[in-house]
């Protein structure tokens, strides 16, 4: 775990802001005296399957370029060229570079990239669009070849963004955008303690302002915030960050808890017709 940052609070306290960098499980939970949480922990094993070349294509093809050398195992099996090239994870690897180029600074992604794969896998759970639920289920995934395709799979999958309560539209994917150094994704803790996991867009629909700009605590130093609820239903979507001297003027920051990906090919349903529908399906 790296330490982002870390405050001395009136009570004698430190808040601690910090970012993961191994996947643990909580093996014991304690509380001492003054009631502060501490316990054990196991360092979760991160699992890379070996590269295609070391276990299946034969020692003769070696010298080969990759591409010829799975051209020549594709003619000696009865799987076509094209079913072994997207089973590969660097497929999945080249595809989500692709992907997070279109809105993240060049540099950084380079960056990220040359960090290996499971690097990379958990950089892109933490920066797609997703809500906690399915962010929580790629960062259970102990496989990072099974997390990377699956976040392919999620890329492929997705083009907007939509209200989690009620399925409203917000916005669209292409609407992402990057105002930090470490991505469009950070967590963010208000005075009460409270942390926020956003994600950064540039604009959004189908939301009413609540309250007037303000410039107290904005986790954005220059901007000022204000509050934001979706129109249809008046859940706390996220916040309006603005600026008269920054650039962008302004854009948004969306909390985690109150959105989630979906496919506008598809019905885009609410919570509780999702439930209803669970129902429906075990005759609960």
């Amino acid at each position: 775990m790296k330490i982002v940052q870390s405050l001395q609070e009136n009570d004698g306290g430190i808040s601690v802001q910090a970012v993961g960098r191994q996947r643990c499980r909580i093996l014991t939970r304690r509380s001492a005296i003054n009631g502060m949480p501490y316990g054990e922990v196991r360092v979760l094993e991160e699992k890379e399957l070996p590269a295609f070349s070391q276990v299946l294509i034969p020692a003769s093809f070696a010298n080969m370029r990759p591409k010829k050398s799975l051209r020549y195992f594709a003619a000696m099996t009865s799987h076509s060229y094209h079913v072994l090239k997207i089973s590969l994870t660097k497929h999945y690897i080249d595809e989500i570079a692709k992907w997070l180029y279109g809105w993240h600074v060049y540099g950084k992604v380079k960056r990220v990239l040359s960090q290996g794969p499971t690097a990379l896998s958990y950089w892109v759970a933490a920066n797609l669009p997703i809500d906690m639920e399915m962010r929580l289920r790629l960062l259970d995934e102990p496989c990072t070849d099974r997390r990377l395709k699956d976040e392919y799979g999620i890329i492929n999958r997705i083009d907007v963004i939509v209200c989690k309560n009620c399925g409203t539209l917000l916005c669209n994917m292409s609407q992402m955008i990057s105002v930090s150094t470490d991505g469009n994704s950070a967590h963010y803790v208000n005075p009460s303690g409270y942390v926020h996991d956003l994600f950064t867009v540039s604009e959004v629909v189908s939301t009413l302002a609540r309250g007037t700009p303000s410039a107290e605590c904005s986790w954005f130093p220059g901007y000022k915030w204000t509050i934001h609820e979706c129109s249809h239903c008046g859940q706390h979507v996220g916040w309006r960050f603005t600026s008269s001297d920054l650039s962008p003027k302004s854009f948004f920051g969306l909390t985690r808890r109150s959105i989630r990906p979906a496919d506008s090919r598809r019905p885009i349903t609410s919570t509780i017709q999702r439930i209803q529908v669970a129902e429906q399906q075990y005759n609960i």
